[in-house]
């Protein structure tokens, strides 16, 4: 069983072309059998990491079906672009099996990861792999350029890779970094979409309480399915939607004025689903501040958390009192509980 769980059949997808020399057919499957070594070697959270390769394919079954199942059950799908890859069948299916898998499970965007093996003309490439303009995903740059400002032809480490290939243990870094990362969003949110399944909980005290649940709508599907987690434990969650607000102050202090009445009249805990990004983050925790301000001067003492997800814990939330509760916990909801009195959760 792959990282990503029972309903996967593996992590990764690799899906590029196999040339006609041998060569390219090589650098690839080095490339992948590096990335699943430094996920191996480095990572105890990923033992159970499964990246595959059309080498494990098996022989006595048909090849479309074979090939169509494992890049549907597979959470990322690698594409390792040449010029070669833009100019085969195969991929080109592969390619169109994974996005209709995607966009019928509505999995969201970041699941393809580009490795730019060779400089490619970029009108050729797939609209999947490009943006609502038209530009095409950055992903990470396997080639160099040459002294007259041209992109080479050949990949680092070309035709095998070596110790001294500084450029390509760099990008082969920042690629490993960001499966990870991609890994454990998805992880993340196939565990919230299983807890949301459970049946309902039968609630201790016999009643409700009120959670104001607050993200940025840049998070509004993690924000969905936590919030839905919270309703199968038997909280009375709100509002029913993330509210989208354009830069008009009035509209904005108006939003805030109804954001902070209903919090004083029907809540009982205010949450905060933090950003991954540190920056934005910040600028979240200072704004939840404020409204714990407003709320405390108004005769309103109720707790204020913020469900983190960013790596490290925000150092202005400690100072102006707020729980942070980190959103990867296996218990974080029964650390929301534990601050309005509700006995957690008991399996019988």
């Amino acid at each position: 069983m792959p990282f990503l769980g029972s309903k996967f059949e593996h992590d990764v997808f690799v899906s590029y072309a196999h040339g006609r020399g041998g060569n390219l057919l090589r650098w690839s499957q080095r490339l992948t059998k590096e990335l699943e070594s430094n996920l191996l070697d480095l990572e105890t959270e990923f033992d159970d990491f499964d990246i595959f390769i059309d080498p494990e394919l098996d022989p006595t079954l048909p090849l479309t079906e074979q090939l169509r199942d494992k890049v549907q059950k597979s959470g990322l799908l690698m594409v390792i672009m040449t010029k070669r890859y833009l100019e085969s069948d195969w991929c080109q299916k592969e390619l169109d099996w994974f996005q209709g898998e995607a966009e019928a499970c509505q999995k969201g965007g970041g699941l393809v990861l580009v490795v730019r093996a060779q400089p490619t003309r970029r009108d050729e490439w797939p609209t999947f792999l490009k943006d609502e303009d038209g530009h095409t995903l950055i992903g990470f740059t396997f080639h160099a350029k040459g002294r007259n400002g041209e992109a080479e032809v050949e990949p680092y480490g070309w035709p095998e890779p070596l110790a001294i290939d500084r450029p390509y243990y760099q990008e082969l870094g920042k690629l490993t970094t960001i499966v990870k990362q991609r890994l454990r969003e998805i992880g993340a949110k196939e565990k919230l979409k299983a807890d949301a399944d459970k049946p309902l909980a039968q609630n201790p005290l016999g009643e409700q309480p009120g959670i104001y649940f607050q993200a940025s709508v840049d998070d509004a599907e993690i924000w969905r399915l936590t919030k839905q987690v919270m309703e199968v434990a038997k909280f009375n969650v709100f509002p029913n939607d993330l509210p989208v607000i354009d830069g008009d102050f009035k509209e904005i202090r108006k939003a805030r004025k109804e954001r902070l009445e209903t919090i004083r009249d029907r809540a009982n805990v205010v949450c905060f689903l933090g950003s991954r990004d540190a920056e934005r983050l910040d600028r979240e925790v200072e704004a939840l501040a404020n409204d714990q301000m407003f709320l405390e001067s108004h005769g309103k003492d109720i707790p204020v958390v913020l469900l983190n997800r960013a790596e490290s814990k925000p150092a202005l939330a400690g100072e102006f009192g707020i729980h942070i509760i980190n959103h990867d916990d296996e218990d974080w909801l029964d650390q929301v509980r534990a601050l309005l009195g509700v006995p957690a959760e008991t399996t019988p």
